[in-house]
């Protein structure tokens, strides 16, 4: 084989193993979404199973609703690394493709894999616009472009048994899609608590930005969380609404608004308001330093230093501590991570 042979089989050689490395990496991370979606799904699904199924075993099985929402985490990290191999194969095989020319015939053979390219391509790609939906619990003034899907699940954790606030693990998934014109509508799922009686309650949420000056860097937004409760219901129906605004200094952001919440959302036969606060400081592409702090005695009422961690432009982690507003020396703090993906 000649100097010139060799140069010409070396990027068919990378290109060749770079198309197979996409085909069992996408092969990998379309088995990690199938998982992750139906975990997912049946984590939401079992906590309604008694209302379908009158039996015994219904409250049983709907007790590992907790289980399976926890198994998103590692399953949405997985699917993460999938991605990031498929895009680190996609670049190789690019590359290669650039230095040994183009060739018609070599596009006809291998058809079905840049097929499999534009498939996994859907995947690996960063969105043009990565919204962030809240801070830790203060919303953000971020709106999905139309089209566009996000999920979430928040897990908070207490593993110290204090007086104010007992051992327990709680797990809210959400969903937010943008609808178009700077608004955005979503789902969220609370209520899942354990220890205790779970009290599941439907949040559909609303969240417009009514202005956008992108030369001052300044954002306006109004949103309206409902409260729905579908199980162990103590009142019928609550809202929390709010109006906020963020102003952004270089690498920081900062938000600031105000809220109402109707009696029995934060607290028992209480309507309770005061101001929500958000602090954001862009260290780079993939970390964030934050923190939020929602006003207040009541069940909301928590201050949330943290980190926000991107390991993939698809998926943002959220690392956080949250301290009570009242009898925080006694217990009323816990930890909060959250997960979320951009589809």
């Amino acid at each position: 084989m000649t100097l010139n042979d060799r140069l010409i089989a070396e990027p068919e050689q990378i290109d060749l193993e770079a198309r197979n490395s996409i085909r069992r990496w996408t092969a990998a991370a379309a088995v990690s979404i199938t998982v992750t979606i139906i975990t997912a799904s049946l984590g939401l699904l079992l906590p309604l199973l008694p209302y379908i199924i009158e039996v015994p075993v219904a409250d049983q099985l709907s007790r590992f609703d907790s289980i399976l929402i926890a198994a998103v985490f590692p399953l949405l990290i997985l699917t993460a690394h999938c991605l990031d191999k498929i895009d680190d194969s996609d670049k190789k095989a690019r590359t290669a493709k650039f230095d040994e020319g183009p060739s018609n015939e070599t596009r006809n053979k291998n058809f079905v894999v840049m097929a499999l390219l534009v498939f996994s391509s859907l995947f690996a790609l960063p969105l043009a616009a990565n919204a962030q939906q809240t801070i830790f619990n203060v919303p953000t003034t971020d709106v999905l472009e139309s089209g566009k899907v996000y999920v979430e699940l928040d897990a908070a954790f207490k593993t110290v048994d204090q007086s104010a606030l007992g051992k327990f693990s709680s797990f809210v998934p959400r969903v937010v899609v943008g609808v178009g014109r700077d608004v955005e509508v979503g789902l969220n799922v609370t209520g899942n608590v354990q220890p205790g009686t779970d009290t599941t309650t439907l949040v559909p949420t609303v969240k417009w930005r009514f202005y956008r000056n992108t030369k001052s860097k300044i954002d306006l937004i109004a949103g309206t969380n409902l409260y729905i409760p579908v199980r162990r219901r103590a009142y019928n129906l609550g809202a929390y609404s709010y109006l906020a605004g963020s102003k952004t200094i270089g690498m920081t952001r900062l938000t600031a608004g105000a809220f109402v919440a109707s009696k029995n959302v934060f607290a028992a036969n209480a309507v309770r308001g005061g101001g929500q606060f958000g602090f954001e400081q862009t260290v780079n592409d993939k970390f964030t330093i934050a923190a939020d702090w929602v006003t207040g005695r009541h069940a909301s009422g928590y201050f949330t230093p943290g980190v926000i961690y991107k390991p993939h432009p698809r998926v943002t982690t959220y690392w956080s501590y949250s301290i009570g507003n009242s009898d925080a020396s006694k217990g009323n703090n816990f930890f909060l991570f959250e997960v979320g993906y951009n589809f």
